[in-house]
């Protein structure tokens, strides 16, 4: 017949106590609110600057063929 731990026993071995654990959380969760900052940062900027004033025509004039060059006349 097996043997049976208690409930305490094994609730005991699932607690794991590791308290460096929580100060990585901690740290991870300081690292990534920088990052977006820096994001956000970056796209007020690019907002700002005008970076984003004709997003419709470069993707339309690839469309259309180039206008011909003139010819240029040399006189004498």
């Amino acid at each position: 017949m097996p043997v049976i731990p208690s409930r305490q026993a094994s609730v005991h071995l699932c607690r794991v106590e590791k308290p460096d654990a929580m100060s990585a959380l901690f740290l991870l969760i300081g690292i990534s609110l920088v990052v977006a900052g820096a994001f956000l940062g970056a796209f007020l900027w690019a907002t700002r600057s005008g970076q984003y004033e004709d997003n419709y025509g470069p993707a339309v004039r690839i469309l259309f063929d180039d206008k011909p060059a003139q010819k240029q006349t040399t006189s004498k």
